[in-house]
């Protein structure tokens, strides 16, 4: 029995198969609508949780995230975990808590644009660990052999969805979008749930 391909360049090849009657898209088009795909997905079924973790520092409150986390889900400090602040629990004490020095209790979760602060209350008064729990989008492919932690799990379902990528907003393909499109959520049926990725980030020093 043949071994599935789970590779980057497998899941393209299987999306050009897909659409082998229709005239040759570029490679490059094809690998465009498969790392689509695979944004799509974590979107939808919150996959790829990993730990983020930091090493807090004396009197700092504020440290930048990664800028590929899409969803911040819960924090610790010291292995104790923090309560989520609203925004007007920050607003109306997030100011006061600031000018304090102490093991934090609360945190809360800026985003400026593209980029998302940890804010945690009150200010760290030592060096202990931070751990961030989180929806994150991998890097994008590039290269043939690059390949996904759960790839083998959801390959047919970033194919389908690739797949309608690439021929939707072509008139005469109307209906075939609509076929592959629907193959793709169907396969998401009763598959929701998030995979856990044994896997540690470092968080980068706040702004200065």
């Amino acid at each position: 029995m043949a071994i599935q391909d789970y590779t980057f360049g497998g899941m393209k090849a299987r999306v050009w198969f897909n659409l082998q009657n229709l005239p040759k898209y570029t490679d490059e088009f094809l690998g465009l609508n498969v790392n689509k795909a695979v944004e799509w997905l974590i979107g939808r079924v919150r996959i790829s949780q990993r730990v983020y973790q930091a090493t807090s520092v004396n009197g700092q409150q504020e440290y930048e995230l990664p800028e590929n986390i899409v969803e911040v889900q819960s924090c610790s400090y010291d292995g104790e975990p923090l309560n989520r602040m609203s925004l007007s629990e920050f607003v109306a004490t997030g100011t006061a808590q600031s000018t304090v020095k102490d093991a934090p209790t609360d945190y809360y979760i800026q985003t400026e644009g593209t980029k998302k602060y940890l804010d945690l209350f009150p200010t760290p008064d030592g060096e202990e660990t931070i751990e961030i729990y989180g929806i994150q989008l991998p890097d994008r492919m590039a290269v043939d052999s690059a390949s996904l932690p759960f790839a083998e799990m959801y390959s047919d379902c970033v194919e389908a969805y690739a797949t309608f990528l690439t021929v939707k907003g072509q008139p005469e393909e109307e209906a075939r979008a609509a076929q592959w499109l629907s193959i793709a959520e169907s396969l998401l049926t009763g598959t929701k749930h998030i995979m856990r990725v044994d896997k540690t980030y470092k968080i980068k020093r706040a702004r200065l």
